[in-house]
């Protein structure tokens, strides 16, 4: 997809990879967000990413953000206190700005792109990424699994995989573990470490994902923003 601008990547409510091959434009849905959960509570992230996509292209395998002072403009003020009002519910103790906002974009992106350099991730034709050689993904029907993409990560866990999840999540919080071992068990260990990262986000992390998955048995998504803000539904 070298040299190919990535433009309008719409979070939506319908499932699906739309791509356009009749221009040098390619128009990714990058992920289930919203499919299934309450839309007020994620239509701010939504929003942002919006925004943040028009400045997202690949090349050679690798994500760039082009223009990053581009998106101060971009970025609405009123989205930034609407993130902050959400991420507070959630337990999360920051208060963003944009240039916040698009540093831990970078920082979550550049992460990525050295773990698909050194081979332990890989990228697919829509610009999700996966990890390398991992049969799991293609053979669990999509119960179980972590694809990840620019803007943060999607976790799907079986009804049994969601219930040790939220253990370790507790485990974890229970511990007042570090902020590394948070974020491995939060995001699975690719990403920016926020370190206002805390026990209390964790904990209502936890609680999110065994209550969703106690509706239903077919087991959870967790898309979770690079901001940590995060989404929970049934599969």
């Amino acid at each position: 997809m070298k040299n190919k601008k990535l433009k309008n990547l719409i979070l939506g409510i319908s499932i699906g990879t739309i791509i356009s091959i009749n221009t040098l434009a390619t128009n990714v849905f990058a992920s289930d967000l919203n499919k299934h959960t309450n839309i007020s509570n994620t239509n701010v992230i939504q929003e942002i990413n919006d925004d943040i996509s028009q400045n997202i292209s690949i090349d050679n395998g690798q994500i760039k953000i082009d223009n990053a002072n581009d998106l101060l403009n971009k970025i609405d003020d009123a989205d930034i206190n609407k993130l902050n009002e959400l991420a507070k519910s959630q337990g999360i103790e920051k208060s963003y700005t944009k240039e916040d906002l698009i540093k831990l974009y970078e920082d979550s992106i550049s992460n990525l792109n050295k773990e698909i350099t050194k081979g332990n991730l890989e990228m697919l034709s829509d610009g999700s990424i996966i990890e390398a050689n991992d049969d799991s993904f293609y053979l669990q029907g999509g119960s179980t699994f972590d694809k990840r993409y620019w803007w943060g990560v999607s976790r799907w866990k079986s009804t049994d995989d969601a219930n040790h999840w939220s253990y370790e999540l507790n485990k974890a919080a229970a511990a007042n573990a570090g902020i590394a071992v948070l974020a491995g068990a939060v995001l699975g260990g690719v990403g920016a470490i926020p370190n206002w990262l805390t026990s209390a986000y964790t904990w209502a992390l936890a609680n999110e994902v065994s209550y969703k998955n106690s509706l239903n048995s077919r087991g959870i998504v967790a898309d979770i923003n690079w901001s940590l803000v995060y989404s929970v539904y049934g599969q």
